[in-house]
């Protein structure tokens, strides 16, 4: 990534037929903004790549997904809300490409369990970390050892629960050189 496209604008993309209600998707851009203190847009939305889908896994090849994004000024983070999968792994929350400056991000597994539905403060909390995260990657930050450093890595639900929103002052102290 150069240098001067990180002072473009983040562009927030929608995949596929994304449920999230658009207050929602404001809400990401309004707080996206805030941590990071730079322009968000949300941009056109994209149909989903039908080639990203395994039908073996019934999920949605991250990689793929991320190489579908149009290419842009500034860094793009597109939205989807199906159930993505990396390599040896069994979901991603989002996978980001640094060199690319893009990055995808799902809500598919963010959702409360059923019973706990009335916590809807909690996805909301869920899908601004998570785009946050992605971001960090794509501005050169690797995942942090401080648990509740945004950059903290998510291997469960919880983890993404017990982190925060902002980045650790190491984090940011890598983000400012």
């Amino acid at each position: 990534m150069r240098r001067t496209e990180l002072l473009n604008p983040i562009t927030l993309i929608p995949i596929g037929k994304l449920l999230l209600p658009e207050a929602e998707l404001s809400n990401i851009k309004k707080k996206v903004s805030k941590v990071l203190k730079r322009e968000v847009r949300i941009g056109k939305g994209i149909p989903l790549p039908i080639e990203a889908f395994d039908s073996l896994r019934n999920q949605w090849r991250a990689t793929r997904i991320v190489q579908s994004l149009p290419d842009l000024n500034g860094l793009i983070i597109g939205i989807v809300d199906q159930d993505l999968y990396a390599p040896n792994l069994n979901f991603v929350f989002g996978e980001a490409h640094p060199h690319q400056g893009k990055a995808v991000v799902s809500t598919a597994r963010l959702a409360p369990v059923p019973q706990h539905l009335e916590e809807e403060g909690l996805f909301r909390q869920r899908i601004i970390k998570e785009p946050i995260h992605e971001i960090g990657h794509l501005l050169g930050l690797p995942h942090c050892p401080d648990k509740k450093c945004v950059m903290y890595f998510s291997n469960s639900i919880s983890d993404t629960d017990r982190k925060g929103t902002d980045f650790c002052r190491e984090c940011l102290r890598n983000l400012s050189q």
